[in-house]
């Protein structure tokens, strides 16, 4: 059975509006936006983001044997050794500082910011190389879309939970 009723809910920004209510008394919706505006969903997705550049900039550190770039059968070449290793260990960094940040979301808004904005930058970088070298494989053109459309989702994300509007 459901019944309209007018309710006061964090989602609606402060305005009062009138929406239909299930026999627990609560919007199919309310429950949805609960979710989306919890401090835990981004800790937890940070957490699980944060694996992915711990464990391929570790990979990475291996330079030119890294098992990316082991099939393309590279020459020992000093100079791409050392740039994929210094590559390799800053995304490991990235990873670990985001990693860090996970239980403390809250107070670290501008390292946050920092990391994403690295991630941003990085994706603008692999754009970059698709204009003027071509097209890599298919997953890092997802990558791509990933770190350029959302990396700055996920911070207006976060800015909306941290710093929730007033009610």
């Amino acid at each position: 059975r459901l019944e309209a009723r007018i309710c006061w809910q964090p989602a609606t920004c402060g305005r009062r509006l009138a929406y239909l209510r299930g026999p627990d008394g609560r919007h199919p919706w309310v429950s949805f936006w609960t979710a989306m505006t919890s401090y835990r969903l981004p800790q937890g997705l940070t957490g699980a983001l944060a694996l992915i550049p711990i464990l391929t900039g570790a990979i990475t550190m291996k330079g030119a044997h890294d098992p990316l770039y082991a099939a393309l059968d590279l020459p020992g070449n000093p100079l791409l050794d050392s740039n994929l290793r210094f590559l390799g260990g800053v995304w490991l960094g990235l990873g670990l500082a985001a990693f860090w940040m996970v239980p403390r979301l809250r107070a670290q808004t501008v390292l946050f910011r920092v990391v994403w904005g690295a991630i941003f930058i990085g994706g603008l970088g692999r754009l970059l190389s698709m204009l003027v070298v071509g097209w890599p494989p298919a997953p890092f053109i997802a990558f791509t879309v990933l770190e350029i459309v959302g990396a700055p989702l996920f911070v207006a994300w976060h800015a909306r939970v941290v710093n929730p509007l007033p009610r």
